[in-house]
């Protein structure tokens, strides 16, 4: 059962960490409101909210990768913002990044391309999304940014650009240190409960993203957008495994309230 990445505060009271992946944050870029049309008045709103946003979602003891396209600006901006953010951040090296911002003090590594294992799953990190990766038969996974959200979802390949995933830290990982009850939280029925499970197990292959939607998504209102979008499937006699991709997608990523 996939469960919420919570905030910080309760990891740390619960003596974990948590593993985040992030992209595109542009920091200080005035392009990136008009090429991207985000929603913001100003580029100051724009690096506020993000920063706000960062660490609402990171702990202190947390560790995040950034892959890439990070920031504009001199060795000292870079620097001073770095000591801003929560967690042990390492830099992807993106196009975007130049000599000031992977010189810049407070990366505990910077690199262009690397591979962890996390929880016997291997993870492909680089800035750009790739069409086949390492143990891509062994079913590992290729995270990556640059392009903004825009490229069409392919099987265990994630853009973790902010634009995806409402300019937040994201991680695909179930927390070490919380469980869900078995019988979800109150006011929402079993059948419910069962419906997230089920598409929570068959999304991870069939329909990508929604696996990182569901971590990051508070419980609540993800049951809530499950139930709305299988509700009608269900009428129908049909099981939630066969609603429409673009019925699940939508749902899982605007995470209706």
């Amino acid at each position: 059962m996939p469960i919420v990445a919570p905030r910080w505060g309760y990891a740390k009271a619960m003596g974990c960490s948590m593993i985040y992946f992030t992209a595109d944050t542009h920091f200080n870029d005035p392009r990136i409101l008009r090429i991207d049309r985000r929603p913001f008045g100003s580029l100051a709103e724009h690096d506020r909210t993000l920063i706000s946003l960062w660490n609402e979602t990171v702990g202190p003891d947390d560790e995040i990768w950034h892959l890439g396209d990070f920031a504009k600006g001199s060795a000292e901006f870079v620097s001073s913002l770095l000591s801003s953010l929560h967690g042990q951040k390492h830099l992807i090296i993106g196009n975007n990044d130049g000599a000031s911002t992977i010189d810049a003090g407070g990366w505990a590594s910077t690199q262009h391309y690397k591979e962890l294992t996390i929880d016997g799953r291997l993870l492909i990190l680089c800035h750009y999304p790739f069409r086949t990766w390492n143990q891509i038969g062994k079913k590992s996974i290729d995270l990556h940014g640059h392009s903004h959200g825009r490229l069409s979802p392919a099987t265990r390949q994630y853009d973790t650009g902010v634009d995806s995933w409402d300019f937040r830290p994201v991680t695909p990982f179930r927390h070490p240190c919380k469980s869900t009850p078995a019988n979800g939280p109150p006011g929402y029925s079993a059948r419910v409960i069962e419906n997230a499970r089920r598409l929570s197990l068959t999304c991870w292959h069939s329909f990508p993203s929604v696996e990182m939607h569901f971590q990051r998504l508070d419980l609540p209102r993800t049951l809530h957008a499950v139930h709305s979008r299988v509700r009608d499937s269900e009428a129908k006699n049909a099981s939630a495994r066969h609603v429409r991709r673009p019925q699940v997608w939508r749902s899982c990523r605007l995470g209706l309230p």
